[in-house]
């Protein structure tokens, strides 16, 4: 008897209990400014699914989806993105829009207001400019808005417009995206996705004008790596439900499930 107790000991002691369900999402820092590590939260509160939020550089999240040492179960990314993640095969299911965040102007709390309500109105403000602040654009840094505004500063009706970024050091630490280089002390103005610009020294202008079309869009999918498929589809669902969409940050707009 006392044989067979010390065997059921044993059996108890080397079999590992069952791990907790959880799932791995991969987000552009455009979606984690967006509120995405809120929703997970939230999930995870409801559901008791361990959500672990992780942020990928737009530069390099096809290569860490694809490929990383951790395999996503839901992927947020933008919208051209996930056509070559889809073209790759490396989705689980179709991507669905998500949320869209429009690219806008900020400066410092108490500078003077600026009239950017048309694109003749905005060429007159970014030529007049002591500096607009904005992400570094080289690929050490990965950033794809800030390709976005460096190649809106070459458009040839803001011709004379003077940018300014940190430079990003490869291996090294990466550079302050525009709102913190404003706030360091750099030009007097910066061009960011909207949704980045909660910094209380910053006062946001507003978006760029409409007909400019600057704007980012983002999608979500599951990824073909996922271990977790089921979790991973609610996880989708509560992001697309009013709950869900409520915990976005001011600038991410969401788009309706379709």
């Amino acid at each position: 008897m006392r044989k067979f107790a010390m065997a059921a000991i044993l059996v108890a002691v080397t079999i590992p209990a069952a791990q907790a369900a959880e799932i791995q999402v991969f987000v552009p820092p455009l979606m984690s400014a967006g509120g995405i590590p809120a929703v997970g939260k939230a999930f995870e509160a409801k559901t008791g699914i361990k959500v672990t939020v992780a942020t990928h550089a737009m530069g390099r999240s096809i290569n860490d989806t694809e490929k990383g040492p951790v395999a996503p179960d839901v992927i947020f990314t933008l919208t051209d993105y996930m056509g070559t993640l889809a073209l790759d095969k490396a989705l689980k299911t179709n991507f669905t829009p998500y949320a869209r965040v429009y690219m806008g102007v900020a400066i410092l709390k108490g500078a003077p207001v600026l009239d950017i309500s048309t694109v003749d109105k905005l060429a007159a403000v970014l030529k007049a400019s002591k500096g607009i602040t904005y992400s570094d654009p080289s690929p050490a840094r990965g950033s794809v808005e800030a390709n976005v505004v460096d190649t809106l500063l070459r458009r040839p009706e803001f011709a004379g417009a003077k940018g300014l970024h940190a430079t990003t050091i490869p291996n090294g630490p990466t550079a302050p995206n525009g709102p913190n280089y404003l706030i360091q002390g750099h030009g007097d103005m910066t061009i960011q996705p909207m949704n980045e610009m909660a910094e209380p020294e910053l006062q946001v202008v507003g978006p760029l004008p409409a007909e400019m079309h600057s704007f980012l869009d983002s999608s979500v999918a599951i990824s073909a790596r996922s271990t977790d498929p089921t979790d991973a589809a609610a996880f989708i669902k509560f992001a697309y439900s009013p709950e869900g969409q409520k915990l976005l940050t001011t600038g991410t707009i969401p788009f309706p499930q379709p």
